[in-house]
C-alpha cells in the first residue's frame, strides 16, 4: 500500500513536468528585469572571471542550511497522514481547474472563479504544511525520500504559480516581518531537490514578494523593518540562485535600491535620522540599523557597488555620527524614541546594547574602508566615537585604533551643537553634559503608541511640544544619564515637561485614541542650525512660537504667542525626581532649599534657581509668576503594580483605548515620588502670553550670580529682541547672531546685517569687517521657495552652493539661496 503511494506520488511529480498538462510560468519567462522595469541594470550577456568571483564572495555573506534525509524513516502512518493533507490542501491542476494559488497575508482579492479553491494562506495554512514536509524529509530514508521531494514541489509549484514573479499581480504583504525573517527561508531548505529551472524561478519569486520588490523600484524604499526581517532573506533567496547573469543583474538591482533607498531620504535622513514607519526612530535603530550596515558592507567587501555607493557610504557615516550625538554612554533617552517603552524600573541603570556600543563605528569604517579604499587605520571620526560611547576609556579601542589612545582630543566627550530638523531636534553637548531640546514637524512621525494604556501616547506627544532634558548629571562614578539627571517615569507629571507650553490634563485624556496612536506635530516649522559649535532651534505648532539659541553651557529659551483656551495653563522650568527629600537641594534667590517647600515668584523682579544637578536658571522679571513646589508628588498609569486591592488583577491587559481607560483609572494608585518642580503659570485661556528664561548647565552659585549681575548691568552679554513674529539673540563674547523668523517676508531694523527675510527660517552668521559666515534653514519641506535674504552693505560671493545668487543694490545685497531637505545651507561672504 505504501509503496503504491509513494510510487503515485512519483508518477505525479513526472506529470507536473509535462507543459501540455500545465502552463508552467518558468518555461517563457523573461529573466531580464530591464525589460519590465527600465530604470533597473540590463541583463549582461556574459560574465567576467572578476563578475563570478563577486557573487561567490557575496554569497558566503547569506549561508542557508539544507534539510537533506538521515534514513532513519518516518512512520508509514504519518506519512501517508502528510500526503493525504497534501492532496486536500494543493489538489492537482485539471485542465478546467489550475493550481491553487497561494494568499499573502493582508489580501486584498477574496473572489474567485466559479469551482477554484479560495487561496491557501501562505502563513497560517502553507507554512504549516511546509515545516511538516521538512520534517519527514529530515528523517526519510531512501525510499521515502523521492515521495516527500514530490510534496515538497507540489508547495513550491503553488508559490510559482501565484503571480509573485517581478511584474506579476502581487497582492497583500507578509506581516511586519517578525515571523517571515524566521520562516520566510524555510521554503527554500529543500530547492536542491527541484529542477535547475523551477528552483531558480522559486528564488525569483520568492525574493521579489518578501519585499524584495521595495528594491526594484524606481524609487526604492527601506525602513528599519525591512532591513532587519526582510531583507536579509531577499539576499540569501537572491544568493542562492545559480552563479549567472540572472544572479548579477539582480545582485546590482538590490545594491541599487539599498543605495538609492538611502541617498533618496527613504531609510536616512540628511540630517543622520534613521527612519521606521515615516517616523526618525532612533531607538529601533539600536538593534536593526546594524543589518543595514553589514548589508552595505557585504556588497562592498564582494566588489558589487552602484553608481550611488559611495554617497550611500557618506550617509551611513552621518547616520552613525548623529547616534552617537543622539544616545548616551548605555542608554538611549526616551526623549528621542518613537516608540515609548515603558520603564518604569527605570532607576535602574541600563548596559550596553549593540547600538549602544562600539559596534556601529567599526561597522561603519570597515564600508568606508571596503568602500573607498581608504586604510581603517586613518578613520579618526569612528574611533572618536568609540571613545566618546566608552567615556574617554581608550581600552575599548580595536588594535587598529590604539595608536589613537595617546591623543586628548580623542578621549574627552563630543562637543559642540548638532541640530536634527528632520526630527525637529536640537542637540547641544558641552563638557559631559548632554543637552536635548525637541520638536517635531508634520513631515515626519513623531510617536507611535500601541494598545498600553498604562504608559499614555501622549507622554511622549508632550514631549514633542518643545520639551527640556539635561543630562549632566552621573552619581557614583556613572557617564551622565536620564535616571540620576531626574528624570525617571515613576511620579513624573507628564504635563510638566521643561519648557514645555500646555494645558494641564489627566491620564485618560492624554492617553492614546487609537491602537495604534500615532503622534506628531502640525508644525511647519520645527528644527534649527548650528554654526561654530552653537545653535538655534525653533518649533511653531500655531498656539506658541518656542526657540532656542545654544552658545556653550547657556541655553536661553523663548516662548511667545500662547494662545491655549483651556484651564490651567503652564509652562515648567524644571522637574525633578529624587531619590530622597530631604536632599538634593533647591537654591531659591541664593537660598538653599533642602526640605519639602512651595512657594510662588512675582513677577515684578528677577529670580534664579540652581536644582540639584547643578544646573542654573536666570528668570528676567516680566514674566508670569513662578509656582515651586518640592515635596511628593504622583501621576497615576493604569499599572499592575498600581491597582487597588480588591481590582481585578487581569485589568490593565482590558484597557485599549481612552474611554476604557477613564471607566478604570479610580482603581489604581498613583506613583509617588519626591521631587522639585518650578513652573510659569499662564492662568486660564491665556491669549498672547509669553515666557523666557535661561539656562546655565555645570554651573554654580558663583557663576549664577555672576550671570545675574551682568543681565542686569548696562552691558549684558547676550542682546535679546523678541517679538511674535521673530526671536533674535547676539552672543556678544563671540560675535555670533541668531535669528528665528516665525511669518514670511519678515523686516528687521535691530540687526546690523540682515534687513529682510522672505520664510520662516532659523539663521546663523558671525560678521566682521571685511568677512561673513552665514548658515540659513526651515523644515518646511512643501514650500521650496529659494531663501532670499536683504543684507545691509554691498558684499560677494566667498563660497556657496551652487545655484546661490547675489544681487547688488543701492545700498543693500540680496542673497538667494537654493532650499533643501530641511539641512542648513552655508554661505561665505566677503566685502
Amino acid at each position: 500500500m505504501h509503496f503504491l503511494k509513494s510510487l503515485q506520488t512519483i508518477l505525479i511529480a513526472c506529470i507536473l513536468s509535462f507543459p501540455s498538462i500545465l502552463a508552467n510560468p518558468w518555461k517563457n519567462y523573461t529573466w531580464d528585469l530591464h525589460q519590465q522595469f527600465p530604470w533597473l541594470p540590463p541583463l549582461p550577456t556574459t560574465l567576467t572571471d572578476a563578475q563570478r568571483d563577486s557573487m561567490q564572495r557575496f554569497s558566503s555573506s547569506y549561508p542557508l542550511a539544507k534539510v537533506t534525509p538521515n534514513g532513519q524513516g518516518n512512520e508509514p502512518q504519518k506519512l501517508d497522514q502528510l500526503m493525504r493533507d497534501i492532496d486536500s490542501a494543493l489538489p492537482l491542476p485539471t485542465d478546467t481547474t489550475p493550481h491553487r494559488k497561494v494568499k499573502l497575508i493582508r489580501s486584498k482579492n477574496k473572489n474567485q472563479p466559479d469551482g477554484q479553491l479560495p487561496p491557501i494562506a501562505i502563513d497560517k495554512e502553507l507554512k504549516p504544511l511546509l515545516e511538516r514536509v521538512l520534517h519527514a524529509y529530515a528523517h526519510a530514508n531512501d525510499a521515502q525520500a523521492p515521495t516527500i521531494e514530490a510534496l515538497y514541489r507540489r508547495i513550491a509549484h503553488a508559490l510559482m504559480h501565484s503571480d509573485f514573479h517581478p511584474g506579476g499581480k502581487r497582492d497583500g504583504w507578509l506581516g511586519n516581518g517578525y515571523g517571515w525573517r524566521n520562516w520566510g527561508q524555510k521554503f527554500v531548505l529543500m530547492d536542491h531537490t527541484l529542477p535547475k529551472l523551477e528552483r531558480q524561478y522559486l528564488l525569483e519569486c520568492l525574493a521579489y514578494t518578501g519585499e524584495g520588490h521595495h528594491l526594484y523600484k524606481e524609487a526604492p524604499y527601506a525602513n528599519t523593518d525591512l532591513q532587519l526581517n526582510f531583507y536579509y532573506n531577499v539576499l540569501r533567496f537572491i544568493s542562492r540562485m545559480d552563479d549567472g547573469p540572472a544572479k548579477w543583474q539582480r545582485l546590482l538591482t538590490c545594491r541599487r535600491g539599498l543605495d538609492l533607498a538611502v541617498t533618496q531620504d527613504r531609510y536616512l535622513t540628511p540630517d543622520g535620522g534613521i527612519i521606521h514607519h515615516n517616523g526618525h526612530h532612533i531607538s529601533y535603530a539600536s538593534y536593526s540599523h546594524i543589518h543595514a550596515l553589514q548589508h552595505q558592507i557585504n556588497f562592498a567587501k564582494a566588489g558589487i557597488f552602484s553608481p550611488h555607493s559611495k554617497r550611500a557610504c557618506q550617509r551611513y557615516r552621518a547616520a552613525t555620527t548623529a547616534w552617537a550625538f543622539n544616545s548616551l554612554r548605555s542608554e538611549i533617552p526616551y526623549v528621542m524614541q518613537l516608540r515609548p517603552a515603558p520603564s518604569w524600573e527605570n532607576s535602574r541603570h541600563k548596559g550596553q546594547g549593540v547600538g549602544l556600543s562600539k559596534t556601529f563605528a567599526i561597522k561603519t569604517a570597515e564600508l568606508t574602508t571596503a568602500t573607498f579604499g581608504s586604510p581603517i587605520e586613518d578613520d579618526r571620526e569612528m574611533a572618536r566615537i568609540i571613545t566618546s560611547k566608552m567615556a574617554g576609556d581608550s581600552s575599548q579601542l580595536p588594535d587598529f585604533w590604539k595608536h589613537y589612545a595617546s591623543d586628548p582630543n580623542m578621549l574627552s566627550p563630543l562637543q559642540g551643537h548638532r541640530p536634527f530638523p528632520v526630527m525637529g531636534n536640537a542637540v547641544h553637548r558641552h563638557k559631559n553634559a548632554v543637552i536635548m531640546l525637541r520638536g517635531a514637524n508634520r513631515y515626519y512621525r513623531g510617536g507611535e503608541v500601541y494598545a498600553d494604556a498604562g504608559y499614555p501616547g501622549a507622554y511622549m506627544d508632550r514631549i514633542m511640544h518643545g520639551a527640556l532634558f539635561i543630562f549632566s548629571r552621573g552619581d557614583e562614578g556613572r557617564f551622565p544619564n536620564t535616571v540620576d539627571s531626574g528624570y525617571r517615569t515613576e511620579g513624573y507629571d507628564p504635563n510638566l515637561f521643561p519648557n514645555v507650553t500646555a494645558a494641564e490634563q489627566n491620564n485618560p485624556d492624554l492617553a492614546g485614541r487609537y491602537n495604534p496612536d500615532y503622534l506628531g506635530s502640525g508644525a511647519k516649522q520645527g528644527g534649527g542650525v548650528s554654526l561654530n559649535g552653537f545653535g538655534v532651534w525653533a518649533w511653531n505648532p500655531g498656539h506658541v512660537q518656542k526657540s532656542g539659541f545654544f552658545f556653550g553651557n547657556r541655553i536661553s529659551l523663548f516662548t511667545t504667542g500662547i494662545t491655549i483656551p483651556k484651564p490651567n495653563v503652564r509652562t515648567a522650568l524644571l522637574q525633578s525626581i529624587h531619590d530622597q527629600l530631604p536632599g538634593n537641594p533647591l537654591t531659591i534667590n541664593a537660598e538653599v532649599y533642602s526640605q519639602n517647600y512651595q512657594t510662588i515668584l512675582p513677577s515684578d523682579r528677577s529670580h534664579t534657581l540652581l536644582d540639584a544637578s547643578q544646573t542654573g536658571y536666570y528668570i528676567p522679571k516680566g514674566n508670569p509668576p513662578i509656582h515651586i513646589r518640592r515635596g511628593n508628588q504622583g501621576y497615576t498609569y493604569a499599572l499592575s503594580s498600581q491597582l487597588k486591592p480588591g481590582a481585578p488583577k487581569n485589568l490593565p491587559s482590558t484597557i485599549k483605548n481612552r474611554q476604557q481607560l477613564r471607566e478604570s483609572i479610580d482603581q489604581f494608585s498613583p506613583i509617588i515620588r519626591p521631587a522639585s518642580l518650578a513652573y510659569f503659570d499662564h492662568g486660564n485661556a491665556p491669549n498672547n502670553d509669553q515666557c523666557h528664561f535661561h539656562v546655565l548647565v555645570n554651573s554654580s552659585h558663583l557663576e549664577l550670580k555672576k550671570f545675574h549681575h551682568a543681565m542686569e548691568s548696562s552691558t549684558p552679554p547676550i542682546y535679546q529682541d523678541i517679538q511674535n513674529h521673530y526671536h533674535y539673540l547676539i552672543d556678544q563674547s563671540s560675535q555670533t547672531h541668531a535669528l528665528v523668523t516665525f511669518q514670511p517676508d519678515t523686516t528687521f531694523t535691530h540687526t546690523s546685517l540682515v534687513q529682510k527675510l522672505n520664510r520662516p527660517s532659523t539663521l546663523m552668521w558671525h560678521q566682521n569687517k571685511n568677512h561673513c559666515q552665514l548658515v540659513i534653514g526651515s523644515t518646511d519641506l512643501k514650500n521650496n521657495t529659494p531663501f532670499s535674504i536683504t543684507l545691509e552693505g554691498h558684499w560677494k560671493l566667498h563660497s556657496a552652493p551652487s545655484d546661490t545668487t547675489l544681487t547688488q543694490n543701492e545700498t543693500t545685497t540680496t542673497l538667494t539661496i537654493p532650499y533643501l531637505n530641511q539641512l542648513g545651507r552655508s554661505v561665505s561672504l566677503m566685502r
